[in-house]
């Protein structure tokens, strides 16, 4: 065998390396596209959620839940109490 034979059947070899790497790539990069990310995150995962978070929530919460109020007859939604058509 030749260096000339030598030298293209080293060429052909890395050729067909990079081509199965390419291929190989190109199939984990679709694979990731078609996964779906099941996994359950809640406020607790994230580094800024601290207790004072938590204090100041509840603390919202807590004015928010002071007035009981609402409308008096309970029918906001009836065209006589908010103005709007009957459909």
């Amino acid at each position: 065998m030749s260096f000339e034979d030598t030298r293209y059947v080293q060429r052909k070899l890395e050729r067909d390396a990079l081509e199965t790497r390419k291929k190989n790539h190109e199939m984990r990069q679709l694979n990731d596209r078609l996964t779906q990310d099941n996994t359950t995150r809640t406020a607790a995962d994230n580094i800024t959620y601290t207790r004072e978070h938590v204090s100041s929530m509840t603390d919202a919460l807590i004015r928010v839940r002071q007035n009981k109020s609402t409308i008096a007859d309970g029918l906001y939604m009836m065209p006589n109490n908010h103005g709007g058509k009957l459909l």
